[in-house]
């Protein structure tokens, strides 16, 4: 847990923000995936078959992207690492939280992803004594802080949101953000199955408790081991 989550483990966790298991994709979810990223594929030949259809459907979903310039642009580069940056970005996205009333000019493109992370309370326990007191601060402090960081070069406040996070950390942001948006609750037809459930690992249909009309939910067949098809 200690250790620095990678760009290819950290998309698994993301999707999971969704309840879409890409571990867990049916062979047909899969093919559609991969079918769909074919058409705009990273150029890596180096994602692992543990979390390749994980890199794709998030590619297809615009969760990633490949680097912006420099020698590895266009790349998706899986083995490196997340910073926390960009880990409380696409935390905010996948769990459909805005930040935009954060933004303000001038400042760094993770300004207003910090702010509202911290205000969404998404950052843990910080060991460093400082980051800790003001992970936990009013939004007001936090920002004073965050301004006053910004003023002079170096600063505490940067490098911490531009440092790498640990695979343990990136697992308590989920969880944090999980506390405000929870995938299970999206249920269209009530039938228990949270749709994207429904939609890449049973292909069933998420408005139909009843895909197949046969007077049982897609829930119960499941587990009754039966096809809701």
């Amino acid at each position: 847990p200690d250790e620095l989550i990678s760009r290819e483990e950290f998309v698994q966790m993301v999707l999971g923000i969704t309840c879409t298991n890409c571990s867990s994709f049916s062979e047909e979810t899969k093919q559609d995936v991969h079918e769909q990223y074919l058409q705009n594929p990273f150029p890596d030949t180096d994602i692992s078959s543990v979390y390749l259809s994980c890199v794709e459907e998030a590619k297809n979903r615009d969760i990633v992207s490949g680097y912006a310039s420099g020698a590895d642009a266009g790349f998706f580069k899986p083995n490196y690492a997340i910073s926390r940056a960009d880990a409380v970005k696409v935390v905010l996205e996948a769990a459909g939280i805005d930040s935009s009333s954060y933004a303000e000019a001038g400042k760094p493109w993770y300004y207003q992803y910090a702010l509202k992370g911290q205000s969404e309370r998404i950052f843990p326990k910080q060991d460093n004594p400082i980051l800790f007191a003001v992970s936990f601060a009013s939004e007001e402090d936090f920002k004073i802080w965050a301004d006053n960081q910004l003023s002079v070069t170096n600063n505490i406040f940067e490098q911490w949101m531009m440092s790498s996070v640990t695979r343990a950390e990136f697992a308590l942001m989920v969880q944090n953000v999980m506390q405000t948006f929870d995938c299970y609750e999206q249920d269209l037809d009530g039938d228990g199955l949270p749709d994207n459930v429904e939609l890449y690992q049973y292909n069933t249909d998420s408005e139909n408790a009843d895909t197949d009309g046969g007077g049982l939910d897609d829930l119960s067949e499941i587990l009754q081991g039966k096809d809701p098809h």
